[in-house]
């Protein structure tokens, strides 16, 4: 939004678990917060091949779209391959952003730009919030704030 995008698509795995559920929250509070009352959500698998289809069988939006925001890296990954075969360049037509960090967005290209969530940070958070709970049995709720990693595809 930062870049002036205004029709953004997301991919979520909404019906999957409660973290994608947080992920497509921050989706429209972030359009909220930039004056962005559209918005444009596919909720599917949280895979390579799901976000391929998607974008393939979708193709018709794809006009109306500035930028892609996929909440895994692998759906990211997945929406590139379906863009290059629809013709269109990444990140010059449309930019893609993933979720996660992980390893292999370093090798495709372009590289992958991505939101990288502190394993190491989340997994103590995670243990001691486990025996919080069992000592005192509250329910706790913590953020991290996860770290923009710009690479080529956006």
């Amino acid at each position: 939004m930062e870049k002036g995008y205004k029709n953004i698509l997301t991919l979520s795995g909404l019906s999957i678990n409660y973290e994608f559920k947080e992920r497509t929250e921050g989706y429209r509070k972030a359009l909220k917060e930039a004056g962005i009352v559209e918005e444009h959500i596919l909720d599917i698998d949280v895979t390579f091949e799901a976000a391929k289809k998607a974008i393939k069988k979708n193709a018709r939006i794809l006009k109306n779209i500035d930028a892609v925001f996929a909440q895994t890296d692998l759906m990211a990954l997945g929406t590139i391959e379906a863009l290059e075969e629809l013709s269109y360049n990444v990140p010059e037509d449309i930019p893609v952003i993933g979720f996660d960090n992980i390893q292999i967005g370093t090798y495709f290209k372009p590289r992958l730009t991505t939101i990288e969530q502190p394993l190491d940070k989340l997994a103590r958070m995670g243990i001691n919030n486990i025996i919080k709970i069992m000592q005192s049995n509250v329910k706790v709720r913590k953020f991290i704030e996860p770290k923009l990693i710009i690479r080529q595809s956006a």
